[in-house]
């Protein structure tokens, strides 16, 4: 074998390994990407939570502290289900019915770490627009109004959803 034959092999040589290293490098950084990525999901899930629940405030605020209701119940009482009620807050005026629909869709109430296409990845409890008077049988201890919530620190005010559904049933 001659010097030059002998360089090509060690050139060749030392290329593969090169290329062995990147792809180590590479299969080790990947996964890592991959879970930045989900947290980054999961932090945007959280902001918008925050976000909701400071407009379901500020709409409390503006009405009496009462809380909107979805539409588990919103068709009996005539008023829009919560999502809607809290457009103001959100965006800074009420929604005309054509807006409703790219409202919803604009991605606050959908969380990107969920691969459904509902409008909403977040329930309001439905325990809130219970009152005595439009509550289940056995009148349960139940809220319209914020004040009347006992232990608002370990209340549940949104969960996930699946399905259709505006709200979640965490009685507690």
């Amino acid at each position: 074998m001659n010097k030059r034959s002998s360089s090509k092999v060690s050139w060749k040589a030392f290329t593969l390994v090169v290329i062995a290293i990147i792809a180590l490098l590479a299969g080790m950084l990947l996964p890592a990407l991959s879970r930045a990525k989900s947290l980054a999901r999961r932090t945007t899930c959280l902001s918008q939570l925050r976000q909701l629940s400071l407009s379901l405030r500020m709409y409390a605020d503006d009405h009496e502290e009462r809380l909107p209701r979805s539409q588990h119940s919103f068709f009996a009482f005539q008023q829009l289900p919560w999502a809607y009620s809290v457009a103001p807050c959100l965006q800074g005026h009420s929604l005309k019915t054509g807006e409703r629909d790219a409202f919803m869709s604009q991605g606050v109430f959908r969380c990107p770490e969920v691969r459904t296409n509902n409008y909403w990845s977040y329930g309001l409890n439905v325990y809130f627009e219970l009152d005595v008077d439009d509550d289940y049988r056995g009148s349960p201890l139940t809220w319209r109004r914020l004040s009347r919530i006992s232990r608002p620190s370990s209340t549940i005010m949104f969960g996930e959803v699946q399905g259709d559904a505006d709200h979640i049933m965490a009685h507690f």
